[in-house]
């Protein structure tokens, strides 16, 4: 299988010596990385493709161009994704479909005219037997942990959440976006499937990880009845942000601090200075304190959790047991670390066997996988 999909680049690799990047893994500390696996292999990088509506964090000696400058070039493109990403967006009118189509034209016409030769992602890591960020050693996890894999059959409540799983596995094997574009559900449905809004448990929301309110504020679109929000973010610059956003609503409660098994102070590392997301880590000089709290110690009815925290969310669920045994709506992101898809519904499946798991995709590449927990008896 390998040997035929790499069959029709075969002579592009060869002599590979060196490489523009299209697209971004949408944080700087990944294309860096990348960027040094490609100099690894002897290959330069000479720069990057701008690509509408995905931010590329200059590099020191590496220029970001326009595609309009390979009009009359010959350059060979390694193309890392993000096409299908700005694609849905615009068909969602969430950003401007005509600068999307022109960018697509050119870029297509370019590759036709034989002005750039594009290698998908996919196929550069088959040829140099890459393993990547967060999923390096997936074949380990998957081989060594299969029979979890399996009884998550067992676990999903729909034949979607199988395709899902399908596709997911699919794709961490190979990195070919096909299994993921078969299976990726619009993003205005992140968090908020319609099943959700059947419960009465909606009406009180806890945006774990809630960033920059962007969550927060679909969900009052969606339910302009709420009740109550709690709102969790651990990074002071970007909770200025949320509170500016939110400030028209009423019934907030904001909580400076991030959600764990226990009443703590941990080490947060903001990813790239950005203040777009944190994760805890060993202390190092780049690392700031941070308060973790137990959210069975806060909350005691049921509600609508949603954990988008960054890796810990194994952590949070231990915090909520009670809110979990008292049947809350759940909606998990399981992509952080490639066990969390059958770790976290084996959790939350021996705190109350009582739940039906759906298992929903929502982006064309390794993020924004969602594990939905809804009580059989309402």
């Amino acid at each position: 299988m390998k040997a035929k999909l790499i069959k029709p680049y075969y002579k592009s690799l060869k002599d590979l010596k060196e490489v523009f990047i299209c697209g971004s893994f949408f944080s700087s500390e990944l294309d860096n990385e990348f960027v040094k696996i490609l100099q690894g292999h002897g290959i330069k990088v000479k720069g990057f493709v701008a690509v509408p509506y995905i931010n590329i964090t200059p590099m020191p000696n590496i220029e970001i161009y326009d595609i309009r400058q390979f009009h009359k070039r010959k350059e060979t493109i390694v193309y890392i994704g993000g096409f299908k990403y700005i694609q849905d967006m615009a068909a969602e009118k969430r950003v401007n479909a005509a600068e999307i189509h022109k960018f697509m034209t050119q870029y297509k016409d370019y590759a036709q005219k034989g002005n750039i030769r594009v290698i998908p992602l996919h196929i550069f890591i088959q040829y140099f037997d890459i393993e990547l960020f967060w999923f390096n050693n997936f074949f380990k996890e998957y081989y060594n942990n299969i029979s979890e894999y399996e009884n998550l059959h067992n676990l999903f409540s729909d034949a979607i959440s199988l395709k899902v799983l399908k596709g997911i596995i699919e794709y961490r094997k190979t990195y070919d976006i096909k299994p993921l574009s078969a299976i990726t559900a619009p993003h205005e449905q992140l968090y908020f499937e319609k099943f959700i809004f059947k419960y009465p448990q909606k009406d009180i929301f806890v945006d774990g990880g809630g960033n920059d309110g962007s969550t927060t504020a679909e969900y009052i679109r969606k339910n302009k009845d709420y009740k109550h929000i709690y709102f969790f973010e651990p990074n002071n610059i970007i909770m200025k942000t949320a509170k500016k956003q939110l400030k028209n609503y009423s019934n907030i409660n904001y909580y400076e601090c991030g959600l764990s098994d226990k009443q703590k102070k941990d080490n947060i590392f903001i990813i790239n200075g950005n203040n777009k997301a944190s994760f805890l880590c060993e202390k190092n000089n780049l690392t700031k304190k941070c308060n973790m709290v137990r959210l069975d110690d806060i909350i005691s009815v049921p509600c609508f959790l949603k954990f988008d925290i960054e890796g810990s969310e194994l952590n949070a669920l231990e915090g909520s047991k009670k809110l979990i045994e008292k049947n809350s709506l759940l909606a998990i992101c399981v992509y952080h670390k490639p066990s969390h898809i059958w770790e976290i519904p084996k959790k939350i499946y021996k705190i109350n066997s009582k739940y039906k798991f759906y298992l929903r995709n929502y982006c064309h590449n390794l993020e924004e996988t969602v594990l939905y927990g809804l009580p059989e008896n309402g």
